[in-house]
């Protein structure tokens, strides 16, 4: 199944000789579904779930990131890196472009991303995801980025700046819908109880592929799953 995006030119992230840099390319789809992103009198058919990438070439101190990773994208409006692998740099999340205008996402909605991969890295890292789960995951990410303004009302798959449904128009499966209700809730939670300081979810941008969120342990942040549950590392704040 081919991912169709909208292609726009994003503003390129500025970089030095001595910035955290990686090789990525994409290599598959992994669980998730097919629907219809409405984004104003645009309609575009694409995939919504978890990627393949190969990741090589990681820079000093990022090694254990060698290898076939899983990730979601935060970014609706570029293609993946198919064809070639690609060199990617590590950024905070705030700074990752919005979809809509490619300026940086800002602290409100990358503490949010964090907190819903706080919430649900056991659930990630454990792999085997059901294709509901994967695109309902897949699609709060877009609703965080799109719509997100500090409240769960605002993550609304049929209100705001995107609207998503099946590619015939109908609904998305019950089973999506459930999830992305679920997903939601235990985000605002782990927003609440400080997860907007999980270590573990590093973002890879480049100017003109689809950045990616990884959830792998990083280095200072080994142990993200402990026998009583999810492990938060306190962010430094500048």
């Amino acid at each position: 199944m081919k991912i169709t995006t909208i292609t726009i030119v994003a503003a390129a992230i500025a970089t030095s000789a001595s910035a955290d840099v990686l090789d990525m390319q994409y290599i598959s789809m992994g669980p998730g579904a097919d629907i219809r992103l409405h984004l104003g009198a645009e309609i575009h058919d694409t995939f919504a779930g978890e990627l393949n990438h190969e990741i090589s070439n990681a820079s000093a101190g990022y090694e254990h990131l060698n290898g076939m990773q899983r990730t979601f994208c935060p970014d609706r409006t570029q293609n993946v890196s198919a064809s070639a692998a690609r060199e990617f740099c590590l950024a905070d999340i705030e700074d990752i472009p919005l979809a809509n205008d490619a300026s940086p996402m800002g602290a409100l909605k990358a503490d949010a991303l964090r907190a819903l991969y706080a919430s649900e890295a056991s659930t990630l890292l454990a792999g085997s995801l059901s294709n509901a789960y994967a695109a309902a995951f897949q699609l709060v990410m877009w609703e965080i980025v799109d719509d997100f303004d500090g409240s769960a009302a605002s993550i609304d798959v049929d209100a705001g700046n995107i609207i998503v449904t099946a590619q015939d128009d109908s609904a998305l499966d019950a089973a999506i819908l459930a999830d992305i209700s679920a997903l939601t809730a235990n985000m605002m939670n782990s927003l609440a109880s400080g997860g907007a300081d999980f270590e573990g979810a590093l973002g890879f941008t480049h100017a003109s592929f689809q950045d990616q969120i990884l959830l792998v342990p990083a280095p200072g942040a080994l142990a993200l799953l402990t026998t009583g549950g999810l492990m938060i590392s306190r962010r430094r704040r500048s």
